[in-house]
């Protein structure tokens, strides 16, 4: 009876739970697929950042180098490049509460403006500037695939302005015209009158009679 006893029991005592492991094969898989999803998007990101850099006339792996890559960013985008580095201490402010607020502004008042000035730099409006930040698998890659070419700043573009050679004045190639010559006036000649004639002298008076 014992022994019928122990066999009964047996099979309880020996069971092993299947939930665990479904649970930790299941945790596997997803962190196995997040990090080839990040591989991907790391992929990616770098392919884009590479053909944009290079459009810009800048070398294209300058978009691998940690920190040197923001630079590169910033100048690309007509700013100095310490802006690109801006992000680096607003992020050691991130746990500190109420000052990460502005902080956290702040980092995106950069990234909208580094975002704009690379929008104009590529011909593209300050509408695609807004979408190319928010939707950004989207945006970067037609600056990187499109037909956007990198017009730089426009004062950077011109030439710098030669000023003109001083050239002395040059004297003329003939001496001054003489004043035009005024014919005399010709005399005024009153107006023609007919002669009057003579007036005949008076007749003589005879003398008186005497005794008359």
């Amino acid at each position: 009876m014992l022994n019928q006893l122990a066999q009964t029991v047996q099979p309880y005592t020996t069971y092993t739970p299947t939930t665990t492991n479904t649970s930790t094969t299941a945790n596997l898989g997803l962190v196995s697929l997040l990090i080839v999803l990040l591989v991907i998007y790391t992929v990616f990101c770098t392919i884009t950042f590479w053909k944009i850099y290079t459009k810009a006339g800048r070398s294209g792996w300058a978009a691998i180098v940690p920190f040197y890559n923001s630079w590169v960013y910033a100048e690309i985008a007509g700013k100095p490049g310490w802006w690109g580095l801006l992000w680096i201490p607003i992020s050691l402010t991130a746990f500190i509460p109420i000052i990460n607020i502005f902080t956290s502004m702040a980092l995106l008042g950069i990234f909208v403006i580094l975002a704009i000035g690379l929008a104009e730099r590529f011909g593209k409006s300050l509408v695609f500037a807004i979408f190319g930040l928010v939707v950004f698998l989207i945006g970067y890659p037609m600056l990187a695939f499109g037909s956007a070419q990198y017009q730089g700043n426009s004062k950077e573009n011109q030439p710098p302005e030669v000023p003109p050679a001083y050239t002395p004045p040059q004297p003329p190639a003939t001496g001054p015209n003489p004043p035009a010559a005024v014919p005399p006036a010709e005399p005024s000649t009153p107006p023609s009158v007919p002669p009057v004639p003579p007036v005949p002298p008076a007749p003589p008076v005879p003398p008186a009679q005497p005794g008359a």
